[in-house]
């Protein structure tokens, strides 16, 4: 019997220690568990987004025609994208303005525009031409500076018709997981304007290439075909983040799709 109480006596002590010295975890689980998380998506602000960053990319994204031949017989070999970054207007006396000046000016004569594709998208012709959309005529285009090594080409032309160059974007800041859309001209002509959505699978990747150099990509989920190649791909505040150049292609890859950073495209642009 003196057992029996021991054992009561020793049970009860305990149950008693643990409520003064305040080992019982109710309290921090409350804590924990009972926090509330914002976590609403406006799928229509999102929508919205998205929809005003390709209107405000798209006037500035061009197709870009590779031909063969003479300029009196040639034909249409192959097509790609491109991106207006740079733009001045020149007035009828022959002066040279701020693209955006020109927006208050009625003596204009003509824009002149830099763009930027991809080296293998004009590589191998001696004509290439630049194609607007919306049913406007086709302009000669005239290639300024090209890096085979970086794929990149600067080509440039005259419009009489005004375009705002797009912005590009710090390629250091992109993280993986981000918004972004590809917009260029897969498969010709025909689809010029296409824009698809998808996200950065991995900001900076370096990928081991034929002629056994490693190059730096950014790569996107975001769907790329030919015609693709030299078109935009930008966030969703409409700024070029990267060029498109590359996907790749075999039965059992899905949306592996690669872009050159801005950051090395305007390192090119820029080191005349």
């Amino acid at each position: 019997m003196k057992n029996i109480k021991k054992i009561f006596f020793v049970i009860l002590l305990m149950i008693v220690l643990l409520n003064v010295s305040g080992c019982s975890s109710t309290k921090t689980n409350n804590e924990i568990y009972n926090k509330t998380y914002d976590v609403s998506i406006n799928i229509q602000e999102f929508e919205e987004l998205v929809e005003a960053a390709i209107e405000k990319a798209s006037p500035a994204i061009i197709s870009v025609g590779a031909y063969v031949g003479t300029t009196f017989s040639s034909r249409l070999d192959s097509t790609g994208s491109g991106v207006i970054y740079q733009g001045k207007a020149i007035l009828n006396n022959g002066t040279e303005i701020d693209i955006e000046e020109s927006k208050t000016h009625n003596d204009i004569n003509y824009y002149q525009y830099n763009a930027i594709t991809n080296y293998h998208v004009i590589e191998g012709t001696n004509i290439v031409k630049a194609y607007f959309g919306n049913d406007k005529d086709e302009v000669k285009v005239d290639v300024i500076k090209t890096n085979k090594s970086l794929d990149l080409t600067i080509l440039s032309f005259k419009t009489s018709f005004f375009i705002k160059p797009l912005e590009f974007a710090d390629s250091d800041n992109v993280k993986r997981g981000s918004f972004v859309i590809a917009i260029g001209s897969p498969e010709g002509y025909e689809f010029h304007g296409t824009a698809t959505l998808g996200i950065v699978s991995y900001a900076n990747r370096y990928v081991l290439e034929d002629d056994g150099v490693k190059r730096l990509y950014m790569q996107t989920d975001t769907a790329i075909n030919p015609g693709n190649s030299g078109g935009a791909l930008i966030n969703l505040q409409g700024e070029v983040i990267g060029i498109n150049t590359m996907k790749f292609v075999d039965d059992e890859i899905e949306n592996m799709g690669f872009a050159i950073p801005s950051n090395v495209v305007k390192n090119f642009i820029y080191s005349f």
